[in-house]
């Protein structure tokens, strides 16, 4: 479900499939792993994923909520995400804590 990798300093997340109900329980244990472990800048790479339910977006609005209770050092970056996924963030105004990086593969 997820692919991770470190790089300078920043943890990255590969999403490898669609973020629905079957696999949101696998990012959040994910997630709390990287939580638990102190990794607080996290960049998200959704150039694999096609769409995303609620129940995923809830997961990312509590990691970032998280975060923030724990650590005022936290980063947060959503990288080659599809048009309709980052409206779907700004819709929710997650792109307020997620700086949304378009066109490139690395964030850079």
């Amino acid at each position: 479900m997820v692919k991770t990798s470190d790089e300078l300093s920043w943890e990255i997340v590969k999403v490898l499939e669609k973020l629905n109900n079957e696999n949101a329980g696998n990012l959040r244990t994910h997630l709390l792993n990287l939580f638990n472990n102190k990794q607080f800048k996290v960049r998200f790479d959704f150039s694999d994923v096609k769409n995303i339910n609620t129940m995923a977006l809830n997961i990312f609005t509590i990691f970032s909520k998280l975060l923030k209770e724990k650590s005022t050092d936290y980063q947060l970056e959503i990288i080659n995400a599809n048009d309709d996924i980052i409206n779907l963030f700004k819709m929710t105004h997650l792109e307020k804590t997620y700086k949304i990086i378009r066109g490139t593969s690395n964030g850079f």
